[in-house]
């Protein structure tokens, strides 16, 4: 029995090469990642080292240098010790994890007030 076969339109792709665009198991992989990190993210950003005051304005700051988390701690506390209505929570990340955090918070509307660059 013989087939009738169609020739395959043209490509600019190299023969092998992977087929691009987005597929649907590439589509579900990045959800389900997306949906893991802003799970870590609104985790992360309930942790402090103690609850704001009462009708305190929050503020949620990210950095991802943990050299500089004493500085940045000890600049913080003497702001909020002038401002009482002023709570910030500062949380350090490792530079791995802090663009994929940073990134899926700003997605799914958790992400921080304020971060370091």
């Amino acid at each position: 029995m013989t087939q009738n076969r169609l020739p395959l339109p043209p490509s600019d792709s190299p023969a092998g090469a992977p087929p691009r665009g987005l597929s649907r198991r590439r589509l579900l992989t990045g959800t389900a990642a997306l949906a893991a990190g802003a799970a870590g993210t609104v985790a992360l950003s309930s942790c402090g080292t103690s609850a704001a005051p009462p009708g305190a304005t929050e503020i949620d700051y990210w950095l991802w240098d943990a050299n500089q988390l004493p500085a940045y701690s000890a600049a913080i506390d003497a702001f909020m010790a002038e401002n009482h209505d002023v709570f910030v929570r500062i949380t350090q990340l490792g530079w791995d994890d802090y663009w994929t955090k940073l990134t899926a918070g700003f997605v799914a509307g958790a992400g921080p007030d304020a971060f370091a660059d």
